[in-house]
């Protein structure tokens, strides 16, 4: 089976017609039914009014930077709608913990994915030392933010971490 036969059910106006309908579930003229007006809308995203009644009046279809920039926008089950059409779900708004930790992931992912590529001649020369070095720096602050958000101290109990708890120096212990 060739790939224009699995994706042939992911037609433009298959796509078309499920982000007009996600559309119209959470966007609208008046505030209202848990939906964001246009103009709300228009000021969150940086989306153009007219662009955005285009949208609305099934006119035209966002790029992928703007269908980001709208499922970052809009609730969550905006983008569900959208990823039900083949098939997926499950987007939720993620908290920072969670986006620290995907972070780790995504760049220990780029940081080995780029050592083995450079290593596939058995060497990590002049040229690719610099930049690998790059990514492991970005990697280790992505870790130590990570490591600061979900590993300090949670209780401001004596002893238990607080700076301000700790004894001056020279006074009596």
């Amino acid at each position: 089976m060739s790939n224009d036969d699995a994706n042939a059910h992911l037609t433009a106006e298959k796509f078309q017609g499920a982000f007009s309908a996600a559309f119209a579930a959470n966007v609208g003229t008046y505030q209202g039914d848990g939906k964001i007006t246009i103009k709300d809308l228009a000021a969150r995203t940086g989306i153009k009014t007219r662009t955005l009644e285009g949208y609305r009046d099934h006119d035209c279809g966002p790029s992928g930077h703007k269908l980001m920039v709208l499922m970052d926008a809009l609730p969550p089950r905006f983008a569900n709608q959208i990823l039900a059409m083949i098939g997926m779900g499950g987007a939720k708004q993620m908290t920072p913990e969670e986006i620290s930790f995907h972070e780790v992931a995504e760049g220990a992912a780029s940081y080995t994915a780029m050592f083995l590529n450079f290593m596939a001649d058995g060497r990590i020369d002049h040229v690719e030392r610099p930049e690998l070095v790059k990514v492991a720096r970005r990697m280790h602050d992505n870790l130590a933010s990570f490591l600061h958000a979900n590993d300090a101290p949670k209780t401001n109990k004596p002893g238990k971490g607080n700076v301000a708890e700790l004894p001056k120096r020279g006074a009596a212990r």
